[in-house]
């Protein structure tokens, strides 16, 4: 009876989405653990992500209560990321975690969520929103936990090891010490990832971090943002990952001329201002890329 009944169970989750890995189809990051790996993995979504030999995971964490500066940076952060082959990994939790998958899925950037409850849980019903559109714009949630467990202190800390293995770059954003970002962050370590901190005010974090002297990067400084981005390319390169920025920086223009277009009344007046300003943009690129000290070979063409 207990085996039918778990059929039954299964065959449920199957036809809501929600598939049971297990053995040899749990993804390689979950092989770090040794004898504490999990001994399966419910999920949602393109579980495909979790495969990924074409993606930088990058695992952005932080507070519950962010400051809005710590929100801006990760608006910025995720302006960054937007050109690359990136996934964007964090918990769902409320506060740095939802604003990551919430802003990276407005950029077009595919969303891992690690859980620390079972997939038919949630926190909050933003959280529940938001685990729906996650999915629904092709990324995928995952989570050791029953379909009903509910969360707790103790299971969102083993959440945090899934999120620090998986994350090949982890980004915490504004936290405490000792807080669950910082377990991330032990975790991570340990697995000898690339840890990237932000730097701003009230992020004990950031003190931690300066400390044992690893990377915190100031985004109110240029050479900082261009750091990160020699970071990001560096990584990209290592695994062997092609990446085309000018195809993604020419979909970020369209996505804000689409967006901005779809809805305005067009006029003579306005069809002359238009053309006016992109002759202006040109003249402004150009100006920009004159002042780059690229190395133009033998070909002095423009």
């Amino acid at each position: 009876k207990i085996k039918e009944k778990g059929w039954e169970e299964y065959e449920k989750l199957a036809n809501e989405g929600i598939e049971l890995l297990v053995g040899d189809e749990l993804p390689p990051f979950v092989l770090y653990f040794n004898g504490e790996k999990p001994l399966w993995l419910f999920v949602k979504g393109n579980k495909d992500l979790l495969y990924s030999k074409d993606l930088l995971y990058i695992g952005v964490v932080g507070t519950r209560n962010p400051s809005p500066s710590a929100k801006n940076y990760i608006r910025k952060l995720m302006w960054l990321l937007c050109r690359y082959p990136v996934a964007v990994v964090s918990g769902l939790a409320e506060g740095i975690d939802s604003w990551a998958h919430t802003i990276s899925m407005e950029w077009g950037i595919k969303n891992i969520a690690l859980l620390g409850h079972g997939i038919y849980v949630s926190t909050s019903k933003e959280s529940k929103k938001l685990m729906n559109k996650l999915v629904e714009s092709g990324g995928v949630v995952a989570t050791e936990y029953f379909p009903k467990e509910r969360y707790n202190r103790e299971r969102f800390l083993r959440r945090n090891r899934l999120i620090g293995s998986l994350s090949e770059i982890l980004i915490p954003v504004q936290a405490n010490v000792p807080s669950g970002t910082f377990s991330t962050i032990l975790h991570a370590l340990k697995k000898n990832k690339l840890v990237v901190g932000i730097k701003m005010n009230n992020s004990k974090i950031v003190d931690f971090l300066t400390e044992k002297g690893y990377i915190v990067l100031d985004m109110e400084q240029d050479r900082d943002v261009i750091h990160l981005d020699e970071l990001l390319r560096n990584k990209l390169k290592q695994k062997g990952i092609k990446f085309d920025i000018l195809t993604t920086f020419k979909r970020k223009i369209e996505r804000l001329v689409d967006a901005e277009l779809s809805y305005r009344f067009v006029d003579k007046e306005f069809y002359l201002e238009m053309k006016s300003f992109l002759q202006q943009l040109i003249e402004h690129v150009e100006h920009k890329l004159e002042s780059k000290n690229v190395d133009r070979g033998s070909d002095s063409a423009p």
